[in-house]
């Protein structure tokens, strides 16, 4: 046989492999009805103390069907995991009833957290997983931890140009820009903006109380640089 026949019988054997994988991965991907979380890490940390006009706040988990979208509403199962939460439902949070709408393969599992006075002495936990519903089953990643009090704790995003971290200048810092969580002050010009507020407050601060500057939890002056 001439090298350019085997060339071709080599190259129609690949494309055929190739039809023969599509078709497995398609039945394999249409017989899944299964569904998981895809917020990653599988915990957060939440603080009221961030948001100190709040009395309630919806937290919004992201999960995904493994498998294709259908034309109808599928009920999604989430319950609480009572080995793992110290939290009591209807008291301290609400679990939403969740569903994936017709046509779509992705949405949110919502939690509403309340801010009680025992918040401000101990951290709660709400421990979600997924079970099996009348039509999804609960695949892989289906559990997820949420954290939360009124204390001020360190946001994920505090800006290091903000400098050392601590609790005191934490709550200074809402105080002054209205807010605790800084994941959308990331953009250096907005930082910088801040920055400047934090600055000519804290100044204002010292010097309405001559020889005592603002402080932290550990005795250490306060400052922004």
């Amino acid at each position: 046989m001439k090298r350019h026949q085997i060339l071709v019988m080599l190259g129609l054997l690949f494309l055929v492999s190739l039809s023969g994988c599509e078709k497995d991965y398609q039945v394999y991907n249409a017989d899944l009805h299964a569904v998981r979380f895809i917020a990653s890490p599988d915990s957060m940390v939440y603080s009221f103390g961030f948001y100190p006009d709040k009395e309630t706040d919806t937290i919004a988990l992201p999960i995904m069907i493994l498998g294709f979208s259908e034309s109808v509403d599928r009920v999604v199962r989430v319950v609480e995991d009572t080995e793992k939460t110290t939290a009591i439902a209807n008291e301290d949070y609400d679990i939403l009833p969740c569903r994936i709408p017709g046509g779509q393969v992705s949405d949110s599992v919502r939690v509403v957290l309340k801010k009680t006075a025992k918040l401000d002495t101990q951290n709660l936990c709400v421990a979600l997983k997924l079970e099996d519903s009348e039509d999804l089953e609960a695949g892989p990643n289906n559990t997820y931890r949420i954290f939360f009090t009124n204390q001020l704790v360190q946001p994920e995003h505090w800006p290091s140009q903000f400098g050392e971290y601590s609790v005191v200048k934490h709550r200074f810092c809402i105080e002054v820009l209205g807010v605790g969580d800084y994941c959308s002050y990331r953009d250096y010009q907005m930082v910088t903006y801040y920055l400047r507020l934090l600055t000519e407050a804290l100044y204002k601060y010292n010097d309405e109380h001559p020889g005592d500057p603002l402080k932290d939890e550990n005795g250490k002056v306060i400052s922004f640089y």
